[in-house]
């Protein structure tokens, strides 16, 4: 396909070449102005629609998935619709170890991409990449993430009667909850750099107490358990501003709002197959049985996670009937 793209660009290029030089050593009296018209326009249409089939080629369509958010199902959806539109290979599931291991180049084969994979690496995919991603309310999104850790047989065997308090207040695990959300939007970690000028796995073990010395996946941990270098207005600020690059957002509540304008948008199926829900959470704590002061903590440490949900409640495509 990338020889194909190529040859296309190249043939383009030649006919406006050619067809300039003769423009050029022909008297203008001799050229009809017409006809004249008629071939720029051509030899433009040419060279635009070859162009953007390159773009199309070589420009996967990225859903940064957020963790908590209703994601995998969405995921799992999008892959399918890009597997049957033949639209490139569906990378799913991917960590940021196995992301920045990719060659560059590999993604000019690729259609859709996902993972909990952040902003950041938006940079490492190509121009013309397509965007999306769902936020949730703050205080759900952290609940269903506890609950998660909690039945977590790894999680048990380090914080054993592993408590909600606990991952709202440890230092070991608030970092997971302390503006979640936007941590995927404004954070970094270099990630164009990781493996060749650091070692991930050195630089989170450098992190200390109360982390553990080494982890599966060090640069995924990396980036969830470092500090965050901006808070407060400053984080607010820079996550909103990521937020506004990425063309589709939507929220869980409306997750199949946002599926089927992406499958519209993206695929040009415009009744896909009915969205699936996957890992969902039943027994997990609810906003009505948890105590009003860990609520209100977890709002107090969400405030920039608030705010972007509530950006991309304005902007996410709604349910029929809402």
């Amino acid at each position: 396909m990338p020889e194909f793209k190529n040859v296309l660009r190249e043939f383009a290029q030649d006919i406006k070449r050619n067809f300039r030089s003769r423009i050029a050593t022909q008297p203008e009296d001799q050229l009809k102005p017409g006809v004249q018209r008629v071939l720029q326009a051509a030899a433009r249409q040419i060279q635009t629609r070859t162009e953007a089939h390159a773009a199309d080629v070589r420009s996967p369509v990225f859903f940064m998935h957020i963790m908590k958010t209703g994601g995998t199902a969405l995921g799992t959806a999008l892959a399918h619709l890009n597997d049957g539109a033949h639209a490139g290979a569906s990378v799913t599931g991917i960590f940021l170890d196995q992301f920045v291991l990719r060659d560059p180049r590999q993604w000019g084969e690729v259609g859709f991409v996902t993972g909990h994979l952040p902003w950041e690496a938006r940079e490492l995919l190509p121009p013309a990449t397509r965007t999306l991603t769902v936020f949730r309310d703050p205080v759900d999104r952290s609940l269903s993430h506890y609950w998660q850790l909690s039945t977590n047989p790894d999680v048990q065997a380090e914080s054993p009667g592993f408590t909600l308090e606990e991952y709202v207040e440890s230092p070991r695990w608030n970092t997971l909850c302390r503006d979640y959300q936007a941590r995927q939007l404004a954070h970094r970690v270099d990630l164009a750099n990781a493996g060749k000028s650091y070692a991930p796995a050195e630089r989170f073990a450098s992190l200390g107490p109360p982390f553990p010395p080494e982890h599966q996946y060090p640069l995924q941990s990396l980036f969830d358990c470092s500090p965050l270098a901006l808070t407060g207005d400053d984080l607010e600020r820079v996550a909103l501003r990521s937020l506004s690059e990425i063309e589709f957002v939507g929220v869980t509540e409306h997750l199949d709002a946002l599926y089927r304008e992406v499958a519209e948008r993206v695929w040009s199926v415009d009744d896909p197959p009915v969205l699936e829900r996957e890992n969902p959470s039943h027994d997990r704590p609810r906003r009505a049985t948890v105590s009003v002061e860990v609520v209100r903590r977890i709002e107090e440490m969400t405030v920039v996670d608030h705010a972007l949900y509530e950006e991309a409640r304005r902007r996410a495509p709604r349910g029929r009937g809402a």
